[in-house]
């Protein structure tokens, strides 16, 4: 066997999947989520309601977030997004783009005692917004916390509960 088709093989491992992407795969899913976003340079203050899916594929996964329209919030929010995996840094990668002209990116460590945590920025119009995302994952639910950093003290701005379809 080449060497190239060798380090693919384990780059990959078994299943075709990029070893590192595979770690994550477990949230792979439709999560339904319930919470809360606090009032915030945001947005104001409303519950949330809101689909999250994760599919797994070779070298990324596909993250779709979904805010349910409600009489709360008339204009849901939409993001799409890629995590992945830098080799180069050693670092989980996460790029983002929002119905709102919003985009940003992030990186984690990877999944630690059943928690993934990413850091980054956000950009929408013009302002950058330093954030923490930590996801929690349990038995049968996956927890959403997140995070701006406003005059450099992190906040709680919005929070989720979400359990698999």
């Amino acid at each position: 066997m080449p060497v190239f088709a060798r380090l693919e093989q384990w780059i990959r491992g078994p299943s075709g999947m990029h070893k590192y992407i595979a770690l994550l795969a477990q949230l792979a899913g439709i999560w339904t989520c319930t919470g809360a976003q606090e009032a915030s340079i945001l947005g104001p203050a409303h519950p949330t309601r809101a689909t999250f899916s994760i599919a797994a594929g070779e070298s990324w996964l596909k993250v779709h977030f979904a805010e349910s329209k409600t009489r709360d919030v008339p204009v849901p929010e939409v993001d799409d997004e890629r995590w992945g995996y830098d080799e180069a840094a050693g670092r989980y990668v996460r790029f983002l783009f929002d119905n709102f002209g919003g985009f940003g990116r992030a990186e984690s460590a990877g999944l630690q005692e059943g928690k993934l945590v990413w850091t980054g920025e956000y950009q929408l119009e013009g302002e950058k917004l330093a954030f923490r995302e930590t996801f929690t994952l349990r038995e049968r639910t996956l927890a959403d916390v997140f995070e701006l950093n406003q005059g450099g003290q992190w906040k709680q701005v919005a929070s989720a509960t979400c359990k698999r379809k």
